[in-house]
């Protein structure tokens, strides 16, 4: 689905409920996107993932960095536009747009209880570019990894996608 060379954002974010008002905003919002695109937008797509989560949900919050543990599930959106730079910033405002309408579309759901809507600053981030904020990527956990950085790895050699900054006090 990502052959080299082409153009594409990819974004995660974590859905309570798949409503038909969940789908048909998903589907209204791929159809505009393929339709002003053409056809470089072939190899675009928006995952709705169900994974199970009892094994995960067991292990509590604070005893690994994984802040994404949660009953919900994962929509990736990965749309394509071939090589067509002059997409670039419609590509990427696309999927923001589509994402805060997700949100308005689950916040009319009554079977979620206020709070348990749409959790845009949940998903599974290895499905995204590395532009989220750290504070939901590590979640409470990120002061903790802060502390472990300074005293392990000082000198930042190990940061890649979503490097933490060491702390500057550590006890």
């Amino acid at each position: 689905m990502t052959p080299h060379g082409l153009r594409r954002y990819v974004k995660s974010a974590g859905s309570r409920r798949l409503t038909v008002p969940v789908l048909q905003t998903l589907f209204n919002n791929y159809c505009e996107f393929v339709q002003k695109v053409g056809p470089d937008s072939r190899l675009s797509a928006v995952l709705y993932e169900y994974v199970p989560k009892q094994k995960i949900m067991s292990v509590p919050k604070g005893a690994m960095p994984f802040n994404t543990r949660g009953n919900w599930s994962n929509i990736t959106i990965l749309p394509c536009w071939g090589n067509r730079t002059d997409l670039d910033s419609y590509a990427k405002e696309w999927v923001h747009s589509l994402i805060d309408q997700l949100v308005v579309v689950e916040k009319q759901d009554e079977m979620l209880k206020p709070g348990e809507e749409f959790i845009l600053e949940k998903g599974y981030y290895n499905a995204s570019l590395g532009d989220e904020k750290l504070s939901a990527v590590y979640g409470d956990n990120y002061g903790r990894l802060r502390g472990l950085k300074r005293k392990y790895d000082p000198e930042c050699v190990f940061k890649k996608w979503y490097p933490i900054a060491p702390a500057e006090n550590y006890n």
